[in-house]
């Protein structure tokens, strides 16, 4: 609880009480948002059986390589809701294919504050991800065998994708090729006062920002905190799904996001050219499909900041100031939201991004049964 020791000590000076976390345990998900499996009662009881009932129905949808992890670790009311949450989603996302996820793990390595994280497997191992589509596999080993008798590769990538093998080691013969991320959860939600902690400090957070003005950090939605995480790193990996259709589909989905944040009813810019004037930017600088990513160019560090501020500060104020820091996690962030915010007109702006959604093949109208 050390890495908490300061957040600890604001909520101790503001005269507040570390929340229960227990209490806000949701076993079951999210029913009414479609965050909930249908056709399928989940173990309340055990761990185990939770976790293989995850799997089955993850194989059974055709995710034939994808592993559960760290349920176990969990109290298993906590576990039946994060199972839920994402299998509902799993389930309204018929072209999103999770590799992996660990459900309580340690992310110390990537920061204190870090309380989950998604990797996209196209980002991380493009060479083999490029072959898997070429040669019609997911394993890394038949790639490899299989790429060697094609001449019309190209041997750069060929060479890149050995090196990319080697260092994924004894993962490689279980890593599906063709699935578009894993996620990890904090083993922090899985601690009743490090996750009562967390729920104490966001809302202590959220309300000194509120009496700033500021943008809140994380807008009234009806999850628990794991819930949002989860479904905030579901949506990296949509984005890295999305990614890899192509331009057109990208740039469909990021302009339906745009019209949800940046335009009104009418389809008016909510920021106006004046004020993109003093702020030495053009209407080119406030496209969603230019907006900053997590990737920094050499000379772009105030231009960065500037679009940050005339640009991201008005989507902060509607779904969050950590959707401000760059396009993906706006993306992330947004992708959350329009699933769970207790906002009906928020709600109604963002049902475009999800259809969106819909359009280029990744999400579906329906969820599908797991009966």
């Amino acid at each position: 609880m050390t890495v908490w020791a300061k957040e600890q000590e604001q909520i101790r000076k503001a005269g507040w009480e570390i929340f229960d976390a227990v209490a806000s345990y949701r076993p079951g998900g999210y029913p009414r948002l479609g965050l909930a499996p249908l056709g399928l009662e989940l173990s309340t009881r055990s761990n185990a059986l939770l976790a293989r009932q995850v799997v089955a129905a993850e194989r059974s949808r055709g995710n034939l390589r994808f592993e559960a992890k760290g349920l176990n670790k969990l109290d298993v009311r906590l576990a039946n809701e994060l199972a839920s949450v994402y299998l509902g989603l799993a389930s309204k996302h018929p072209g999103v294919w999770v590799d992996s996820i660990n459900f309580s793990t340690s992310l110390a390595e990537l920061g204190s504050a870090v309380l989950g994280c998604a990797s996209s497997t196209g980002a991380n191992w493009p060479a083999l991800h490029t072959l898997s589509y070429e040669v019609g596999s997911i394993d890394a080993e038949d790639v490899l065998a299989l790429a060697e008798g094609h001449e019309s590769l190209d041997p750069r990538v060929l060479r890149a994708a050995w090196v990319e093998a080697t260092q994924l080691g004894t993962r490689s013969r279980t890593l599906d090729l063709q699935s578009h991320g894993s996620i990890e959860l904090s083993e922090c939600l899985g601690h009743p006062r490090c996750y009562g902690t967390l729920q104490s400090y966001w809302q202590l957070r959220n309300e000194q920002r509120s009496v700033k003005g500021r943008p809140l950090r994380l807008v009234p939605t009806y999850l628990s905190e794991a819930s949002f995480i989860l479904v905030h790193e579901f949506g990296h990996v949509v984005d890295a799904a999305l990614a890899g259709l192509g331009k057109e589909a990208w740039y469909h989905v990021v302009e339906a996001l745009e019209d949800a944040l940046l335009r009104d009813e009418d389809g008016r810019w909510l920021i106006k050219d004046r004020a993109l004037r003093e702020a030495g930017l053009t209407r080119r600088d406030a496209r969603l499909i230019n907006y900053p990513t997590h990737v920094p160019v050499r000379g772009e560090g105030e231009w960065r900041r500037v679009v940050r501020k005339v640009v991201g500060e008005p989507i902060a104020h509607q779904v969050g100031s950590y959707a401000a820091w760059t396009l993906d996690e706006m993306f992330a962030e947004a992708f959350a939201v329009a699933y769970s915010t207790k906002d009906p007109e928020l709600s109604r702006r963002l049902a475009g991004f999800k259809r969106a959604l819909v359009d280029v093949g990744l999400a579906s109208s329906r969820r599908r049964s797991f009966a």
